[in-house]
């Protein structure tokens, strides 16, 4: 039995819409870092340290607290490229 009452289905819908979005932004987003020849491998290991840790351990949600800015600023790259073309070269 879990020690509290788990959401409600809306809730639990509405954060795993959002952590989709946010995911899929943030992949996004490092495809066009990488495309711009921007250099993040420490921030790359970090999420290959946390993700091969947690494939063999227990994963909470907690655990992944330290990759959310990195997701957060990944994510930004990909919105501003579909919003106003950032960093587009005029041809």
């Amino acid at each position: 039995l879990a020690p509290y009452p788990p959401h409600p289905r809306a809730v639990r819908w509405a954060a795993g819409a959002f952590y989709l979005l946010l995911f899929s932004l943030a992949l996004q987003g490092g495809i066009i870092v990488h495309r711009r020849g921007i250099r993040l491998a420490p921030v790359y290991a970090l999420f290959l340290y946390t993700w091969l840790v947690h494939t063999v351990m227990f994963s909470g949600l907690r655990y992944r607290f330290p990759l959310d800015p990195f997701l957060s600023l990944l994510a930004g790259f990909s919105l501003a490229q579909l919003l106003w073309g950032a960093g587009k070269e005029s041809s």
